[in-house]
């Protein structure tokens, strides 16, 4: 989760905070209000009783606008927590940058300034959120607020990467020779040097990074769920979110083509439904080869087929609403 935030900060742009609120109400509230009416309805009429859940049906139903994370209440698409998050974690943002950050850095020409304010509260909203994590909380706090902090935290570095990535990202050779020449006048054994691709050099490093994140979890006991509002350790989730991060952004240049950019285009219909979706599936599945639901999800090979169905399913849903309710997936009639 760290990374959505990540890349939401990384492409901030600054607008009124009425235009500002139009717009997130827009791709972020409208799409969540809708798939969390439908899947809650889904799950009152089929799932909870296939499931033989108890949860309160109207409990589940009244927590879509009193929005607090956790499991149990979301009990029908547990990954919807995450849009009234960004929603208020992008709001904060953009009135703090109105406010402050603005007047600061633009007006009197002092970036550094500005950064180390946005340093200075991305470091305290990630000790807010661990200290929320601790069970300093009588109950959690509406409108997903006690997630907000560490959201805010990922979403501040973003904004502060933009320099770096967005201009450079763009400007890196696509080839990057082994070995350089010592002087100009051995060019003449140029056409017997080796070249790296940039992509393949990209997935190279990228997989030494997720495996580093790997060992980091492995040998801390690292454990973070931002939902249930879990986080053992705030520094190394520091570390291994800024370790995961990096490698995400440099396999997703390794792998960049028209059919990965056209997942980044569903995602948010892909994020709204694949959990139910995902669970239509494990069950069908686990009925059908007798392996059973945790079977199914032990199974790396049904897991990979049920995955790719759930995109697919994903795609053709968003296929659909783009058609005939494209605001349902933050998108607008003239789009």
């Amino acid at each position: 989760m760290p990374l959505f935030f990540f890349i939401f900060g990384l492409l901030f742009h600054h607008h009124s905070l009425q235009t500002t609120l139009i717009r997130k109400t827009r791709r972020l509230l409208i799409p969540y209000l809708f798939f969390a009416l439908i899947t809650w309805g889904y799950w009152v009429v089929i799932e909870r009783h296939i499931r033989h859940q108890s949860n309160p049906i109207m409990h589940a139903l009244g927590n879509i606008i009193i929005a607090r994370g956790g499991t149990d209440n979301y009990p029908y698409n547990a990954p919807l927590w995450f849009l009234p998050c960004l929603f208020i974690t992008e709001l904060l943002f953009a009135l703090g940058y109105a406010s402050l950050f603005e007047k600061i850095g633009e007006h009197s020409k002092k970036p550094r300034i500005s950064a180390t304010i946005i340093a200075i509260l991305a470091l305290a909203g990630l000790l807010l959120g661990y200290a929320c994590s601790r069970s300093l909380l009588p109950t959690r706090l509406p409108l997903t607020l006690d997630i907000v902090p560490v959201g805010f935290t990922f979403y501040a570095l973003g904004f502060l990467c933009r320099p770096m990535l967005l201009q450079n990202i763009q400007s890196l050779p696509q080839t990057v020779s082994r070995y350089q020449t010592d002087s100009d006048n051995r060019c003449s054994r140029c056409n017997s040097h080796r070249y790296i691709p940039r992509k393949t050099l990209d997935a190279i490093i990228s997989v030494i990074l997720f495996t580093t994140v790997w060992l980091i979890t492995q040998a801390t006991k690292l454990t973070v769920d931002l939902n249930n509002m879990t986080i053992s350790n705030p520094w190394w989730l520091l570390i291994a979110s800024a370790t995961g991060i990096t490698a995400s952004v440099l396999f997703a240049r390794a792998i960049d083509c028209t059919p990965i950019r056209y997942l980044g285009t569903i995602s948010l219909t892909a994020m709204c439904i694949h959990e139910p979706v995902k669970r239509i599936l494990i069950r069908f599945n686990g009925i059908i080869t007798q392996l059973g639901d945790d079977g199914v999800r032990q199974n790396i090979f049904w897991s990979l087929v049920i995955t790719l169905i759930t995109l697919l399913v994903a795609a053709a849903v968003y296929e659909i609403l783009k058609r005939i309710l494209p605001v349902s997936v933050g998108l607008t009639y003239r789009s």
